[in-house]
């Protein structure tokens, strides 16, 4: 989540980013290199150690776990890096989102759950058809063995 103008890196008001500096609470990234020709396509990192830096308790901790993970997954099944004025993908969370989080009412806006309810089911989609494809591919293989 984007820092506030003219605020510091270690202010406890930056509670989460998208980008990977000193204070920064969690990021994601598309087309990661792992190593060996092998890519990542998808990933989200999230600090705990940030976020309980900036929390007065281990609960309100874990509570800022929490959104910041569903803040990162956020970015990835909107395929943007782009926050929100208000709610879980809002740049930079204050006293107010604390508030509305442990209520239970941070939340997507309505748009973004529609599209991360669509994302979510166009892989799931896809993760079927692929596992048809995998074991019909299996069968006919079985099926050309002596």
């Amino acid at each position: 989540m984007s820092e506030r103008p003219g605020a510091r890196a270690d202010d406890p008001q930056n509670y989460l980013h998208g980008r990977s500096f000193a204070g920064s609470l969690g990021y994601r990234r598309a087309g990661l290199r792992l190593g060996r020709g092998r890519r990542a396509r998808l990933l989200a990192v999230v600090f705990y150690d940030e976020i309980s830096r900036a929390e007065a308790s281990e609960d309100l901790a874990k509570l800022g776990l929490g959104h910041a993970i569903a803040h990162e997954i956020g970015h990835l099944l909107l395929r943007s890096s782009a926050h929100s004025v208000s709610g879980v993908m809002r740049a930079a969370w204050g006293d107010t989102e604390r508030r509305l989080a442990a209520s239970g009412c941070l939340l997507f806006l309505p748009e973004q759950s529609r599209s991360t309810r669509t994302e979510v089911l166009a892989r799931m989609s896809l993760q079927q058809a692929l596992k048809v494809r995998d074991n019909g591919a299996a069968k006919l293989s079985a099926m050309r063995q002596p």
